[in-house]
C-alpha cells in the first residue's frame, strides 16, 4: 500500500516542479476566482491548528515580522476557524496584521497597528485551503504577487505535507 502513496507523492512533487517552473500570473486560477478565497474543506481542530501552524511559519519565513505588516484582503467567516487560527498565530509570532472578520465575530484581532513611529512594508495576503482529487489538502498562500502552495495528505486525524512548498511569482 506504501508504493501507490510513494508514486503520487513523486508525481505532486514532480508536477510542482514544472507548475514553479513556468511563468504565472499572481491572479488566482479561475475555479478560485469563482468560489473565493478561505477555507472550504472540512478538517478536524488538530489538522486546523497545524495547517494554521504552518502556514504562519512560512509567512515569517517569507515576510519577518519585524519588517511587515500582513493585510489580509479577504473577510475572514466567522465559521472559518482555520482564518482565526491563523491570524492568532501570526499575532502571537509578532506579527502587524489586518484582518477583517464577520460582524458576529468578537473583533479580537481585528487589527493592530505598528507603534513608534516604526515602518514596515504592507503584504496582501489571501489563503485558499481546499482539496484536491485524491483525498488531498492544498493549502495556497497568496502574498504580493506571489503564490505558495504545499499539499497534504489527511487521513484519520493525521496530516502529512507531501512535498515542499512550491512558489510562482507573478
Amino acid at each position: 500500500m506504501k508504493t501507490p502513496r510513494l508514486i503520487l507523492a513523486a508525481c505532486l512533487s514532480l508536477s510542482a516542479c514544472l507548475m514553479a517552473s513556468r511563468p504565472m500570473s499572481s491572479t488566482p486560477p479561475p475555479d478560485v476566482a469563482k468560489t473565493g478565497y478561505g477555507t472550504f474543506v472540512g478538517i478536524g481542530p488538530q489538522q486546523e491548528e497545524r495547517l494554521a501552524e504552518e502556514a504562519a511559519s512560512q509567512l515569517e519565513r517569507i515576510y519577518p515580522s519585524h519588517q511587515n505588516l500582513l493585510l489580509f484582503q479577504q473577510r475572514i467567516r466567522a465559521d472559518d476557524s482555520f482564518g482565526q487560527r491563523l491570524t492568532s498565530a501570526l499575532q502571537r509570532d509578532g506579527h502587524f496584521i489586518r484582518a477583517w472578520y464577520d460582524a458576529a465575530m468578537s473583533p479580537q484581532c481585528s487589527e493592530t497597528s505598528s507603534g513608534g513611529g516604526e515602518s514596515y512594508r504592507t503584504v496582501p495576503v489571501c489563503y485558499l485551503v481546499d482539496s484536491i482529487e485524491g483525498g488531498m489538502l492544498r493549502l495556497t498562500l497568496y502574498t504580493a504577487g506571489e503564490v505558495w502552495s504545499r499539499f497534504y495528505s489527511a487521513e484519520a486525524d493525521a496530516l502529512r505535507p507531501l512535498g515542499a512548498w512550491t512558489h510562482q511569482k507573478g
